[in-house]
């Protein structure tokens, strides 16, 4: 690294930052960096004091500067999960001191559609598309529930956990009905 915070790229071979994306801001460190569906944006939660942040995108190329695509005040945008087959995005947010909700943003039109409340941790691997952009698997303690493109939170089907586990850090997997999950037990089970 270059002691300079922000989003870069590195490289693996030498481990060296190949390009700078995205300075730090004066909010704290960027977080949640995560691929665009066109393999050429990278979206990032940067903080913009204690209890806010915005969700920006900027080109992997490094040809641009950032942009804001999710800026509300007062309120954090985390965990962006662009949808691979639509334009959106899915994050979570809220005002500060009150809970968050899930959200998918159109990236085309800036309608946003709340799928109610989030019950998850907030963490890089809280949402994730299906490969065809047609569900949204969604950490709903203590399980993970699959909500389909147009529905809520409320009409998602959740997976089965037995009592004591939860599921958290989802990825949908090929094929696309299947989600790796990590499960938390209170004991040794499995």
């Amino acid at each position: 690294g270059d002691n300079a915070g922000g989003v870069g790229v590195y490289s693996t071979a030498t481990g060296g930052l190949l390009r700078r994306l995205a300075l730090q801001s004066a909010g704290g460190p960027d977080q949640q960096a995560t691929l665009g569906a066109d393999g050429q944006t990278v979206y990032f939660v940067e903080p913009s004091g204690p209890c806010a942040s915005s969700i920006e995108r900027v080109p992997i190329d490094g040809y641009g500067p950032p942009a804001a695509v999710i800026s509300t005040a007062d309120a954090a945008a985390l965990a962006p999960a662009p949808n691979p087959s639509f334009a959106e995005l899915a994050w979570v947010g809220g005002p500060c001191g009150s809970g968050n909700d899930v959200i998918v943003s159109n990236l085309t039109t800036g309608t946003r559609e709340d799928l109610g409340p989030f019950t998850g941790r907030n963490s890089d691997e809280s949402l994730s598309w299906s490969q065809d952009g047609k569900d949204l698997a969604v950490e709903a303690a203590p399980t993970i529930k699959i909500v389909p493109r147009g529905s809520t939170l409320a009409t998602g089907a959740p997976l089965r956990v037995r009592g004591g586990c939860t599921l958290t850090d989802l990825s949908f997997i090929s094929p696309g009905e299947h989600v790796a999950v990590i499960r938390t037990c209170d004991d040794a089970g499995i």
